[in-house]
């Protein structure tokens, strides 16, 4: 297909939704002298409508190629779909409404029909890419499609869910929806655009007609015919855009790229929402168009700036909605920021308007703000540049004459109104750092101290404003958002943060009282819900790992009060937010037992968190919901493992690998999303090869995952160094891939060890009184011990393992954890001291380890890492006695053998275990 054929194609598919009185000056500017261009629009214009009696030779001409369909009659079959009737007609084909006729469903469909006789093989293009794209989304508010195939004549067809409904806009004036319903409704359709986003695909012609609501007030997205792939080979082959692509618009909702024939972004959508949400509230369309014609569309759409909607509303006999004087300000500059004539200064994605959105429901402020003054003049006289220059001359000769009276009345009203401006200024200022700056930092690498600049900044303006207004109640929730947030940048325990795990503690405390406070005066919206449950959930955690035995009951009782919260909240209204609330309690309660090393609770709560996130999922389908499922997927996998179901824990690892690498690869991932790919990458190549757990045998793919891992958290950790969790990061990457090579690359091995090593040293220095820090210091010790003795090191093995039995030995009450690691230290100094000939000692030193950790793994059965642990301890005390006391031997020896033979009954049997009975059944 010629350049000159995607001409004709583009100027038919603008001017055949054009009225037909404007489109000939329409084609008169676009054909200019090119008058056989022209003829051929005009002829293709002519088949689409008929022609009349000025056009016939125009129809003549065109006649050899070009013959109109008539309409399908009704009971004609396309495949096994009977057609009913014609329910919509366009430039482009018509759409039927039809019935499966096989017998087998009885389900009504529409059936999308091309009109070849109108674009040829640009519009069968156009339906194999929509069919296409519609086969990647599966979202609630998407019309699903359902097959496709060709006519007997070769004519392409989609069969689409049939949505039997209302446009948007027409739903909400019959419904006479208030504001909130209006903005929910509108919320979901955003969702299902912000879906689409993160599979790269733009709509590009949302309008009203494109969005139809059913009866049960669920919206529906139609009509991908002309959305862009934003990456080659998403389908297969290059991108799928044509040229014809950029001009295929609706240009009462196109945003100014569109119409100017820009680059083609996710921010044109946000434009195009923008211009629906405008006429949701107003029941006006947003560009004011008259005659259609490219002149006026480029005037009205790229340079007119849009009218606040409020204003609209207020303008005697302008509105038609329910709406008049519910609008404000904050809702104006919302819609304004989503309609800016410049890509760059839209919000940056759809789930950007959406938060905001969300915050203006639950009362917060909102981020977007209208163009300064300064901004808006310097636009004015760059485009009137004349005669602002001449109105100036003029302007500057009355103007002293004004300025003493203006001066006067102004001082007197600004002494009146000063400390309220003064508060909502600084209040908007600290909430942009607070939610804007700090949100859309974070995904830089190498920005947690900058973080923390930010939110500390934010925090002493709403302290200053707090102090300055009598604690004023309406800035508690902002105060309280601002002291978690710092809390996770100081030293949070489960993202990026500074290791200041005190200073953390303290923010916590803060944000934890006056989120309480607000709650006892009866402030219980879900954000501020959301922000107190999150801190107490937080520093109940932070508690276990500075205060491990007064931390313990407080973060259990935390934690269990928080869901008993949540599960109120969600039989009164069950929504995202308050779901949400649900799940991460339960979530985080099965990662209680997991640590405790109780697998069976830990599966429960697992298990009852999953079918939440997915359903949050299914409501709410953008990146933060979807990262629920792929965390709690991950979870699952590790309790798996721990109850020795290690098929079904490589499954649910693969699953979610495959949902990190997508969202990690997607436009609006950030270090979030990079550090979760990291730890999926970990998490299987565990599974696959570490020695230092049961695992699947696959050593060389368990060494590729592991490196994989690796190379993501040195990246994270060389750009952002001051971040301590990152440095950690790194530490367990390298310890892992260090068990791994040790059979096989002993010296590698070492080097990897000694790194981690260090790295857990350097973190903890920062705070010597995280339990947490302290227990990587000594488990990578232990590592490294293991690892030097596997390279025949047997005397720097010995010292480090007594390095770590001297520090737990030295502890004043050390927990089960810290007991576990300086019991496996002390087992492996018995095999050292086995291998170098030191029979004495090497018993002494093993049956103290078993002692030391026997009670504890036997109460734990349930879980084969438990029993794998128990069997080594059993293991290295029958091999210290088997020189010289046979009987003992054989004693340990049949222990560890019947762990594994009792373990069906409490686990999973799999390949590990029945090779770990083998493999004592052989010892001889």
């Amino acid at each position: 297909m010629d350049d000159r054929w995607h001409r004709v194609e583009e100027l038919f598919a603008v001017s055949v939704d054009l009225p037909v009185s404007s489109r000939p000056a329409f084609l008169e500017v676009a054909c200019g002298e090119d008058l056989d261009l022209r003829a051929e629009v005009e002829s293709l214009l002519a088949a689409d409508a008929g022609a009349d009696s000025r056009m016939e030779v125009a129809v003549a001409r065109a006649a050899e190629t070009l013959s109109p369909e008539e309409p399908l009659a009704e009971g004609r079959s396309l495949g096994v779909y009977r057609i009913l009737r014609e329910i919509g007609r366009g430039g482009m084909g018509a759409v039927y409404l039809a019935e499966r006729a096989d017998q087998r469903f009885r389900k009504k469909v529409a059936i999308k029909m091309a009109r070849l006789s109108a674009g040829g093989a640009f519009l069968a293009e156009r339906f194999r890419r929509e069919r296409q794209i519609l086969a990647m989304l599966e979202h609630p508010n998407i019309a699903r499609i359902l097959d496709g195939g060709e006519a007997t004549d070769g004519t392409p067809y989609l069969v689409m869910e049939y949505v039997e409904g209302s446009t948007i806009t027409a739903f909400a004036e019959a419904g006479q929806l208030d504001l909130r319903a209006r903005l929910r409704l509108f919320m979901k359709v955003a969702a299902a655009v912000q879906y689409a986003h993160q599979l790269l695909v733009v709509h590009r012609d949302l309008k009203p007609g494109n969005i139809l609501v059913t009866s049960a007030g669920e919206p529906k997205l139609l009509d991908f015919g002309i959305a862009k792939l934003l990456e080659p080979d998403v389908l297969s082959g290059a991108a799928m855009e044509t040229s014809t692509g950029v001009r295929l618009l609706s240009p009462d909702y196109a945003s100014p790229e569109q119409v100017r024939g820009h680059a083609i972004t996710t921010a044109t959508d946000v434009y195009s929402l923008g211009a629906v949400l405008f006429e949701l509230l107003t029941a006006v369309r947003p560009h004011k168009l008259k005659d259609y014609t490219a002149i006026e569309i480029d005037q009205v759409v790229c340079e007119t700036l849009t009218e606040r909607p409020s204003a609209v509303l207020a303008r005697s006999g302008a509105s038609r909605t329910n709406l008049s004087g519910k609008v404000d300000a904050d809702l104006d500059v919302v819609v304004l920021k989503a309609m800016h004539k410049e890509p760059g200064r839209r919000y940056a994605s759809v789930e950007h308007l959406t938060d905001d959105l969300e915050r203006y429901l639950n009362g917060f402020p909102v981020l977007a703000r209208s163009d300064s003054t300064h901004y808006r003049a310097r636009k004015f006289v760059r485009r009137h540049r004349l005669a602002v220059t001449a109105a100036a001359l003029l302007l500057t000769t009355v103007i002293g004459g004004i300025a003493t009276t203006s001066w006067q009345a102004a001082r007197a009203q600004e002494q009146a109104r000063r400390a309220d401006v003064r508060f909502r200024q600084v209040r908007h200022l600290a909430n942009r750092f607070l939610f804007e700056f700090d949100e859309n930092i974070e995904k830089l690498k190498g920005s947690t101290p900058a973080r923390e600049l930010v939110v500390a900044t934010a925090l002493e303006y709403l302290d200053s404003l707090s102090a300055d207004m009598n604690d004023t109640y309406e800035l508690r929730p902002e105060l309280a958002i601002a002291y978690r947030k710092l809390g996770d940048i100081q030293g949070g325990p489960r993202a990026a943060s500074l290791g200041r795990s005190e200073d953390a503690l303290k923010s916590y405390k803060t944000a934890l009282d006056i989120g309480e406070r607000l709650f006892a005066e009866g402030r219980r919206d879900p954000g501020q819900l959301e922000n107190m449950i999150t801190s107490a959930r937080t520093l109940g955690l932070l508690e276990r790992r500075l205060r491990p035995h007064d931390g313990e009951t407080s973060y259990v009782t935390r934690l269990t009060d928080s869901i008993t919260t949540a599960e109120e909240l969600v039989k009164q209204k069950r929504d995202a937010g308050t779901l949400r609330l649900l799940a991460s309690g339960y979530r985080e309660l099965g990662e209680y037992f997991a640590d405790s090393n109780r697998a069976t609770q830990a599966e429960q709560w697992y298990s009852r968190a999953l079918p939440v996130y997915e359903e949050i999922f299914r409501l709410n389908p953008v990146l933060r919901s979807e990262r629920g499922v792929l965390i709690n997927t991950l979870l699952l996998g590790d309790v798996s493992t721990m109850l020795g179901d290690l098929e079904r824990a490589l499954g649910l690892y693969e699953r979610s690998l495959a949902g990190w690498v997508r969202l990690a690869s997607s436009p609006s991932a950030g270090q979030s999303e990079q550090r979760s790919l990291m730890g999926a990458h970990l998490s299987l190549g565990a599974l696959l090869g570490d020695p230092s757990i049961p695992n699947l045998g696959v050593r060389n793919r368990a060494e590729k995952e592991t490196a994989s891992g690796l190379v993501i958290s040195e990246g994270l950790a060389i750009a952002d160094p001051e971040n301590r969790t990152g440095r950690l990061d790194l530490a367990y990457a390298s310890a892992q891939l260090g068990r791994i090579l040790a059979a096989t690359k002993p010296a590698n091995s070492v080097r990897h060890l000694r790194k981690a090593l260090a790295l857990a040293e350097e973190v903890a220095r920062t705070s010597p009184t995280d339990q947490v820090y302290r227990r990587h210091v000594l488990r990578y010790r232990t590592d490294l011990g293991t690892g030097l003795a596997a390279a025949a090191l047997l005397s720097e093995a010995s010292r480090e393992f007594k390095s770590v039995m001297a520090d737990v030995e030295a502890m004043e009450k050390p927990g089960v954890t810290f007991q576990l690691i300086g019991g496996e230290a002390r087992r492996e100094l018995a095999m050292v001291m086995y291998r170098a000939g030191s029979g004495d000692e090497a018993k002494r030193y093993a049956l103290q380890a078993l002692r030391s950790v026997e009670e504890y793994l036997k109460s734990h059965l349930d879980s084969i890492e438990m029993i794998d642990d128990l069997s080594l301890f059993y293991e290295a005390a029958a091999r210290a006695h088997g020189s010289s006391q046979v009987s003992v031997e054989a004693q340990y020896l049949e222990k560890a053998r019947q762990l594994w033979v009792e373990w069906p009954k409490h686990g999973h049997s799999s390949k590990f275990d029945l090779s770990r009975l083998q493999e004592l059944q052989k010892w001889k």
